[in-house]
């Protein structure tokens, strides 16, 4: 097999084990599986002279591997082995979930029955449209061990991008709102916890919030007056209150309990970069920037900073370096960074000096 190689960028999509180290790209080094994987040091003295004496292109030959013959008993005989072997996974795993199943349903029941002990509700209100069609039920629960949580009950709202369930002072989350995460389900009775030390009066509106068009799909104002919960309501949370259900709810009241701020990233000219930044607060002083949906183009020595604008400068923070190019990232921010300053998250190429993306970050709650 034949390759010329005129770019040595165009080594990154041929097979990594077949090219030379001197066509080797800059940054980047080969993987035993064949792909590319960024180079430790994207500065070395090879890389700097590859990138200022480009090589002139070059042919050279691989042999093609000389194809492998197997029997067809011994391969009847892997068959039967493979078959054989998943069946016994498949039984036992069966056998321990059933159990298992059966013994954690029992739990989840029990566990149930003592938070609704002197449950009460705060306060509830119905949706209403206001970007989009939602209806429904919002009611605020205090569980007799002192948590509270928001429950929606017979709730459908029109289908849109990211979106976002929080508590705010008014028909927008923009500014000293409480984020309780991303809503799970366009329709049904859904749970989600609030954080302690929530201010209900300060905060006494549900909003469906939909992060990419900056709008509000529905609105349901609190009247919060305490009552007992009536037996329909105690039965249907209940229901409700399953340990996988639970276990979401805790998720999510500790990203709302610590949501600073978010923003959306917008690609560079020249690029593809999206998803969403949010910077998170974990206690003690400590933050953590969280990207999801992420996407970016693939590039040589990408990084994550935080900026105080679109370009990088001399403030500006290095979190580390991208990676993956599609899914969930995740930063701590170092100790001593000045976010009333650092507003804009950058995706940044090292080699080519040049931003690939930016996400302008909105406060959620004030800095404390």
């Amino acid at each position: 097999m034949t390759h010329q190689i005129h770019d040595p960028a165009a080594a990154l999509t041929m097979d990594s084990r077949t090219v030379p180290q001197q066509y080797w790209p800059a940054g980047w080094m080969p993987h035993p599986s064949g792909s590319w994987v960024p180079a430790p040091d994207a500065a070395s003295p090879w890389v700097v002279a590859h990138q200022q004496h480009a090589p002139a292109p070059v042919t050279y030959e691989v042999a093609a591997p000389a194809p492998r013959v197997v029997s067809n008993r011994l391969f009847a005989g892997a068959v039967l082995a493979v078959v054989a072997l998943v069946v016994a996974t498949t039984w036992v795993t069966t056998s321990v979930l059933d159990r298992g199943s059966d013994s954690a349903g029992r739990a989840g029941t029990s566990a149930s029955a003592s938070q609704l002990l002197g449950a009460t509700s705060l306060g509830s209100g119905e949706f209403r449209n206001v970007a989009k069609s939602v209806s429904g039920t919002a009611q605020v629960i205090g569980l007799g061990d002192g948590r509270r949580m928001l429950a929606l009950r017979g709730f459908t709202s029109e289908m849109g991008p990211d979106l976002h369930v929080y508590l705010a002072s008014g028909a927008s989350p923009m500014g000293a709102s409480v984020h309780l995460g991303k809503l799970r389900s366009l329709t049904g009775d859904q749970l989600y916890a609030i954080p302690a030390g929530t201010d209900l009066a300060a905060n006494s509106t549900v909003l469906i919030w939909c992060r990419e068009a900056k709008a509000t799909f529905g609105a349901a104002a609190l009247d919060l007056t305490e009552r007992d919960l009536a037996p329909g309501d105690t039965s249907n949370l209940g229901g409700m209150m399953s340990p996988s259900n639970m276990m979401a709810s805790s998720t999510s009241a500790e990203e709302a309990a610590s949501e600073v701020s978010w923003g959306d990233l917008e690609p560079a000219t020249g690029h593809e970069t999206s998803g969403s930044a949010q910077l998170v607060r974990l206690g003690e002083g400590r933050y953590r920037l969280l990207m999801s949906n992420f996407h970016t183009d693939p590039g040589p020595d990408l990084n994550v900073y935080l900026a105080s604008g679109s370009t990088l400068g001399g403030d500006s923070v290095r979190l580390g370096r991208v990676q993956r190019v599609d899914g969930s990232l995740s930063y701590d921010v170092p100790a001593g960074a000045d976010l009333d300053q650092l507003t804009n998250v950058l995706v940044w190429c090292r080699v080519a000096k040049a931003t690939f993306g930016t996400a302008p970050l909105t406060k959620s709650v004030m800095l404390a």
